[in-house]
């Protein structure tokens, strides 16, 4: 009967360290809808740019299934405080800076161009 009761207890707390409707992307973080144009990244330890848009392009091309060259918008303010997560969406009119350094202006990145994110760059 130990058993079940530990579980019980584990079964419930894992339920409670995410939001109820979160998605894990492929790097491992939580993405929570916000609407259905809008999205949530939640921080997760020692997470940079890179991580943040990786798993928002991850979300936009396989939960929400848009093509590759749909265009992700960062709306929450680049200079976040340690613990805050991002808010990602798809509407231009709504945009902020991206946080990344890029050689051609512009808001938002490509769905396709935030995915590339997630590969690990090469040791040389």
């Amino acid at each position: 009967m130990r058993p079940i009761r530990v579980a019980a207890a584990f079964a419930a707390l894992i339920s409670t360290a995410l939001p109820a409707q979160a998605w894990t992307a492929r790097n491992g973080m939580a993405v929570e809808p916000l609407s259905p144009s809008s999205f949530s990244v939640a921080w997760t330890g020692r997470a940079g740019a890179r991580n943040f848009w990786c798993a928002a392009g991850d979300y936009v091309t396989r939960n929400l299934t848009l093509p590759p060259a749909t265009k992700i918008y960062r709306y929450s303010p680049p200079i976040r405080q340690s613990g805050e997560g991002i808010v990602f969406g798809l509407d231009p009119a709504r945009a902020t800076a991206t946080g990344l350094i890029r050689l051609q202006g512009g808001l938002g990145v490509t769905a396709a161009h935030a995915r590339l994110l997630c590969e690990r760059p090469q040791d040389d």
